[in-house]
C-alpha cells in the first residue's frame, strides 16, 4: 500500500486476492443456503456475513467483510494506509462481487494437524478500489496505480484484470479452499495459504493467521 505516502505497488491487489473463497451446497428446504462440512463433522451454513479482525500485511492494516448468499459473494476491505491500527475512516475501501463453483474435497494442513478443506474456483465479476481523501488519490494518480493518473477522492476505479502497474492479467480466475471451525464460538472460516499451493494449482494449507468470524 502506502507507507509514508509511497507506494507498495502490489499491496492492494494482494490484500483482496489473498482472500476469496467458499463451499457449499444446498441445505433441503432452503434452497439459497450453503452448507459445508466443518471441522467438527456437522454441516455448516454459509450464508450470511463473516468479518475479520483488524490485521497488518507489513504496509498497512485491512479489515475484511465478506458477504455470502447462494453461489454469490461481496466483500469489502477497509484500507488504513497510516498509522498504527484499523480505525477511523478507511483511506481506501476495495469492493469486489463474484462467484464460485465448488469442487472436491481435499486434504490440507491446518497448523500442525490435517484438515478436509474443499476446493473453489472462484470467477471475480467487478473488482474496485476508492481512495477516499485527497492526500491518498494525489499518490495513487503519481505511482501510476493500476494505470490511473487521475485518481479521485470519493471515485471508484475498476481494477479488476490488471496487475498494480496498469498491465493486463489475463487469468482473472482464482483456485482455493475453504474449512470451517465449527468448534469455536463464533464459527471461523478459514481460506488457503497461496503461499503453498499444490501442483494442482490449489493451496495445500490454510491461512490460519487470517480467519473470517461469523456475525
Amino acid at each position: 500500500m502506502i507507507r509514508s505516502l509511497k507506494i507498495s505497488h502490489l499491496a492492494i491487489l494482494g490484500v483482496f486476492f489473498l482472500v476469496f473463497f467458499m463451499a457449499g451446497c444446498a441445505s433441503e428446504g432452503d434452497p439459497k443456503s450453503l452448507v459445508v462440512k466443518g471441522k467438527t463433522g456437522q454441516e455448516v451454513k454459509l450464508n450470511g456475513k463473516w468479518i475479520t479482525d483488524c490485521s497488518n500485511d507489513g504496509d498497512s492494516w485491512k479489515e475484511d467483510l465478506l458477504a455470502i448468499s447462494g453461489s454469490e459473494f461481496t466483500q469489502t476491505t477497509d484500507v488504513w494506509l497510516a498509522g498504527s491500527s484499523c480505525g477511523g475512516a478507511a483511506e481506501v475501501v476495495v469492493r469486489g462481487k463474484g462467484t464460485f463453483s465448488l469442487g472436491e474435497p481435499v486434504s490440507v494442513n491446518f497448523g500442525s494437524a490435517n484438515a478436509v478443506a474443499t476446493k473453489v474456483d472462484i470467477a471475480t465479476a467487478s473488482l474496485t478500489a476508492t481512495p477516499k481523501n485527497d492526500v491518498v488519490a494525489w499518490a495513487l494518480s503519481q505511482a501510476n496505480f493500476f494505470g490511473y493518473t487521475d485518481w479521485i477522492a470519493g471515485e471508484a476505479r475498476d481494477i479488476l484484470g490488471r496487475d498494480s502497474q496498469g498491465n493486463p492479467v489475463e487469468n482473472t480466475l482464482e483456485k482455493n479452499v475453504i474449512t470451517v471451525d465449527d468448534g469455536v464460538v463464533p464459527n471461523k472460516l478459514y481460506f488457503g495459504d497461496t503461499s503453498a499451493v499444490g501442483t494442482d494449482g490449489y493451496p495445500t494449507a490454510l491461512d490460519v493467521s487470517n480467519a473470517y468470524k461469523q456475525k
